[in-house]
């Protein structure tokens, strides 16, 4: 029973990385799935295929002639018969004059009887619908409750959700659509409503579920644990989590005298390692609130289950359900708490209006994946998480090219929602240039919608009202059309009356031209001039399918470099160095090095460096090699064939036999064929 489903993948904000597990999902060779989020597509895509594109396209402009205040579920988890038995009471109120019939989603469960008060009501069903007829007519605004008694095995499957009930972990997981399958429910994001949970289950067992826990009582066969979510809560991040755990907390201090329990829910045998795992939580949750805006629910929960087999996570509102495979006892999987916890603002709190926009929620929480990363690991750190999150999208979009927008039947949960999404995010971040006006937006955008729900508009609405202008031109080409810009760059350089170097750079947009493509992006955007001794950066707007760049410098340029900075999603196709006018020449490939940082440096350091090859050659011959300043060889970094675009590599001040090198001055040499360029790098002890 225990081992009843074999679960490949991760379902939403969730992340998965064991290679074993990547066997199993047979990832094509070559993938560049190292951001983590790659194999979550994978299962990603099979819960689409399970459920079909048509179960989730509801559309919030359909019509829908209620909305639900509450849900008070009584449910008892019968372990041993893998069953349950459910009383739902929906509190709703009529939005319509006339209302005399209600229509709610449920699958798979024996419907015993439903009531009214004391009033017994008819019902009828037809596939997951149940259609009752409240015996009475309500005028808009009128409210009205209806109870359904109901039992049976609760339907569960690897790519669709439910509840999982066995002898060990019970979990549930509905997104998008499973919550039907264990609660009678109006089963779509946009009718948020609030919730009181009580579960009945045998002694020895502990519930995990959404809200403050208000009341725990025995009675001769159960116990009962009572929640209530006091904020509305969509019902695909409803959630149960029942074993033996053990039990501890952590606090967030929102204010003097305000404070958050963070609890946290282990495996008894696991529970050393889950608290080493999650012991960045409240760092986290510090974080996320000085940039979204305060934490904004009662607790924070994190409940440990097989989801996925274990190697997935889901960002049920207040207590995300975290696979056991990811605890082991370090911070390998830091990011996919961060994940998750974003979740919180993103997705719980502030939730998406219907599907089609599903990177509301996925790209907010891949980009505060980042966001943390950045907090505490560095620039560095965080400009080579944008990279891989842009290698991952790149590779789906060499398969499929699609909008963020109303994604394509099996990609809601694709590269453009999650990576591609951060990348919007990271890029308004940019045209802002200025960090504290663009979390003032994102923070207004949270309390304009929070508790409810939010479209893309919604979204732009809330930074045109900081940013003074209209924004359309940005979401049109990122959001509703797809692709991204792709370059072809060339460059030449001429001495003007023996002073300064005049440069010029070329950049021709060379994106497939498709009726869903952008088929010309603009965007300002960096490029680096290399040049002996000191770079220059410059600023510009690219918005035609040739762009021309003009710069002065002191001396020849040794290469170009688009976006040092890594705040454009773009790739480059090409890049022709035809060096001074007066002797042309081109060149199969280029490379770009840059300073290291830190420098000096005293434990590691990041070198950054750009591989630029033909579009007909996937891989170029590099190297980056270290020396003294006796020019003695110190250390190999990179000696291998590298495929086009950015690189990084850390130095940790070892030579190549292991030992530590003095302080000193030292450089270090990036080859390829036909081109080579040094830097100076420090070591202070």
């Amino acid at each position: 029973m225990l081992l009843k489903r074999l679960m490949l993948g991760a379902v939403l904000g969730i992340a998965l990385a064991h290679p074993a597990v990547a066997g199993l999902l047979s990832t094509p060779s070559g993938s560049p799935h190292d951001d983590g989020y790659e194999l979550l597509r994978q299962s990603k895509s099979r819960v689409l295929s399970a459920v079909g594109q048509d179960a989730y396209s509801t559309l919030a402009e359909s019509t829908h002639a209620y909305d639900v205040l509450h849900y008070a579920l009584d449910i008892t988890v019968d372990i041993d018969g893998d069953s349950m038995f459910g009383q739902a009471t929906i509190t709703a109120a009529s939005e319509e004059d006339g209302l005399d019939s209600l229509d709610l989603h449920l699958e798979g469960l024996e419907v015993d009887r439903i009531l009214s008060g004391e009033d017994t009501l008819a019902f009828s069903r037809l596939n997951d619908t149940l259609k009752i007829d409240l015996g009475a007519t309500y005028s808009t605004g009128d409210t009205f409750d209806v109870r359904v008694d109901y039992h049976g095995v609760p339907l569960y499957s690897t790519y669709v959700g439910g509840f999982d009930i066995t002898s060990d972990v019970s979990f549930t997981f509905n997104e998008p659509i499973a919550a039907r399958r264990w609660f009678p429910c109006f089963d779509e994001p946009r009718d948020k409503a609030t919730l009181t949970m009580s579960a009945a289950v045998p002694p020895g067992y502990i519930v995990a579920s959404n809200g403050l826990l208000i009341d725990v009582r025995s009675t001769d066969q159960y116990v009962v644990y009572t929640y209530e979510e006091t904020h509305p809560i969509a019902t695909y991040l409803i959630s149960l989590a029942i074993d033996d755990y053990a039990v501890w907390s952590d606090w967030h201090f929102r204010a003097p005298g305000d404070s958050v329990e963070i609890i946290y829910y282990a495996h008894p045998w696991d529970s050393a390692n889950a608290a080493i795992s999650w012991d960045d939580t409240p760092n986290m949750v510090d974080f996320f609130a000085s940039v979204f805006g305060p934490y904004p629910f009662d607790k924070y929960g994190m409940a440990e289950a097989p989801i996925f087999n274990g190697w997935g996570a889901m960002e049920h509102q207040t207590c995300t359900t975290y696979g056991h495979m990811l605890v082991n006892g370090g911070h390998s999987y830091d990011w996919i708490v961060a994940h998750e916890l974003a979740h919180q603002w993103w997705g719980d709190w502030v939730t998406l209006l219907d599907w089609r926009h599903i990177w509301l929620n996925e790209g907010f929480a891949t980009y505060g994946d980042a966001l943390y990363v950045e907090h505490r690991d560095g620039d560095a750190a965080f400009r080579g998480r944008m990279q891989s999150f842009a290698n991952t999208y790149f590779y789906e979009d060499n398969s499929i090219r699609y909008p963020i927008f109303d994604p394509p039947p099996g990609y809601l949960f694709g590269a453009c929602e999650y990576e591609k999404g951060a990348w919007v995010l990271h890029m308004m971040r940019y045209i802002f240039d200025d960090d504290s006006l663009y979390f003032e937006a994102i923070r207004n955008y949270g309390d304009t919608y929070g508790g409810g729900v939010a479209s893309t508009d919604d979204l732009q609405a809330e930074f045109e009202a900081l940013y003074g202008d209209s924004l359309d031109w940005f979401f049109q080409q990122w959001i509703y059309q797809a692709g991204h810009p792709e370059f072809e760059i060339s460059w030449t350089a001429q001495e003007v009356d023996q002073g300064p170097y005049e440069v010029e750079i070329v950049l021709h947009q060379v994106q497939e031209d498709s009726a869903t493509s952008t088929p010309i992006f603009e965007m300002p955007a960096e490029i680096l001039v290399i040049i002996p001794g000191e770079d220059s950066l410059v600023s510009f707007r690219f918005d035609s399918e040739y762009d021309t760049v003009y710069a002065m410098v002191d001396s020849m340029p040794t290469g170009v470099y688009l976006d040092p900075n890594t705040w454009l999603l773009h790739q480059v196709v090409s890049l022709t160095d035809v060096g001074d006018q007066t002797d042309y020449t081109s060149s199969a490939c280029s490379i770009a090095l840059l300073q290291n940082a830190p420098n000096p440096f005293s434990h590691s350091t990041t070198i950054s460096y750009m591989v630029y090859g033909p579009a007909d050659e996937s891989r170029i011959p590099v190297t980056l090699s270290l020396y003294n300043i006796q020019g003695q060889h110190v250390r190999t970094l990179v000696d291998a064939r590298q495929s086009h675009g950015p690189h990084t590599i850390t130095w940790d001040g070892r030579d190549d036999r292991g030992r530590p090198v003095s302080s000193g001055v030292y450089f270090f040499r990036l080859e390829a064929p036909g081109h080579h360029h040094t830097r100076k790098i420090v070591l202070v002890h």
